[in-house]
């Protein structure tokens, strides 16, 4: 990767690497035109190997399929799309602060689900109309399991 730039150190350090460039040449060489060799995330054994999860877009390593999803995410977040999302958001956001004013004592729970309501009817329109809905009782749990699995 170096032989290139002359003046430019690399050092080892177990299993990672740490290089020094001595010029605006080789930074631009190597971390802009090149980034894609060098950028991607630590490998995650449980998660995307023994659970399968490697489509989940914030542990996945970088690769086509990462950058069309990204492009996805991106797009239906533009400043110009997120005002179609103006009326779930109110919805959701009167729902919580009913259940809060019925159960004050559930904060966490009602927070959580806000978040899987809001995140569920914009990704995919599914509408969760009870406390104990089904799919997100199951996300709660697969979400439990795999953070126990961990340890």
């Amino acid at each position: 990767m170096f032989t290139k730039y002359q003046q430019s150190i690399m050092r080892r350090r177990s299993k990672t690497g740490a290089g020094i460039l001595n010029s605006l040449e080789a930074a631009h060489d190597l971390l802009d035109k090149r980034s894609h060799n060098y950028s991607s995330r630590p490998r995650f054994v449980l998660l995307i190997e023994m659970l399968g999860w490697e489509n989940n877009l914030a542990i996945g390593p970088y690769s086509s399929s990462w950058r069309l999803q990204r492009k996805w995410i991106q797009d239906a977040l533009s400043k110009t799309r997120i005002t179609e999302y103006h009326s779930i958001l109110r919805e959701r956001s009167c729902k919580l602060l009913l259940d809060i004013m019925a159960a004050p004592q559930n904060l966490e729970e009602h927070f959580a689900r806000l978040n899987a309501a809001i995140v569920l009817e914009i990704t995919y329109g599914y509408h969760i109309s009870r406390a104990d809905d089904d799919l997100v009782q199951l996300a709660t749990q697969a979400t439990l399991e795999t953070a126990s699995a961990g340890k």
